[in-house]
């Protein structure tokens, strides 16, 4: 079962997630076998992780969304978030990641601020 859903607006490809809390290594898994198949496959230029919802998440979920970067970055695409909740991006700063990506506060920023 698909634990990302896909949509596009904009030409920019948001990828959100289907659980609040991301912990179970099952899950985790699932979202790297689909971040594989997306980072394959896609021909978008700009992916947003869009984590509206996601209350908690595992450091391991931080690697895969590592990896995604890598992957699709050598292609030229962009990977940004939006929708954040204080404790991801409180994760995010502690692992540096907030260097790495850029955060939107919402959709419509990620939309219109994402160069």
């Amino acid at each position: 079962m698909p634990v990302i859903s896909t949509s596009t607006h904009h030409n920019i490809r948001f990828l959100s997630f289907e659980e609040t809390k991301i912990v179970k290594q099952a899950t985790v898994d699932a979202i790297g076998a689909q971040l594989k198949d997306i980072a394959e496959s896609t021909e978008d230029k700009k992916i947003i992780f869009d984590l509206l919802g996601v209350e908690s998440m595992t450091s391991m979920v931080l690697g895969q969304f590592v990896q995604f970067r890598s992957a699709v970055g050598k292609r030229g695409i962009a990977v940004a978030f939006c929708n954040v909740s204080p404790e991801i991006t409180e994760l995010l700063k502690i692992s540096r990641l907030d260097a790495l990506f850029k955060i939107f506060e919402n959709r419509e920023m990620a939309m219109y601020g994402f160069e």
